[in-house]
């Protein structure tokens, strides 16, 4: 998997195949609602909990994936951490977080982008992530079958 539409549609394919609802764009608002998060692709089981509020009162995230370039900038890999972070003490709930890096960009207009090695990119914003607390995991698409490693089952 390289582009971006390559991992949009593997997450997509393989949450569904694992039996979670799986959302795109889904919203979750932090508990004082100072900021609302936008993520990419959320795997949610359905729920009913009058406690929280907005989205989470209907659906649970079981992951959340926050798919960028292997070039994101640094600062951008710190504030998933952190909003994830806050979510999930606001929450009391825990969930993993992916940010998979695509390393091809048909999407892109600059037809140059990605002619760089991107291995010095990646292992950056790896580090990036562990200095932010490993709240958010970076993975490397290029590995192959990186997504039917991660465990998590609807049904248990």
């Amino acid at each position: 998997m390289f582009t971006i539409e390559e991992i949009y549609a593997a997450v997509i394919r393989e949450g569904v195949s694992r039996g979670f609802s799986v959302v795109p764009e889904f919203s979750v608002a932090a508990a004082d609602k100072t900021f609302k998060k936008r993520i990419d692709v959320a795997w949610l089981l359905p729920r009913n909990d009058e406690a929280k509020n907005g989205s989470l009162r209907r659906w649970k995230i079981a992951a959340a994936f926050e798919i960028e370039g292997y070039d994101v900038p640094l600062d951008r890999i710190e504030l998933h951490s952190a909003q994830f972070n806050r979510l999930q003490n606001d929450w009391g709930e825990s969930f993993p977080c992916f940010v998979p890096l695509y390393t091809i960009a048909t999407h892109r207009s600059n037809a140059h982008w990605g002619s760089e090695t991107p291995d010095r990119y990646i292992a950056d914003r790896k580090q990036a992530a562990e200095r932010s607390g490993s709240v958010v995991t970076i993975i490397d698409a290029r590995v192959q079958n990186w997504l039917s490693e991660f465990g998590c089952r609807a049904s248990g």
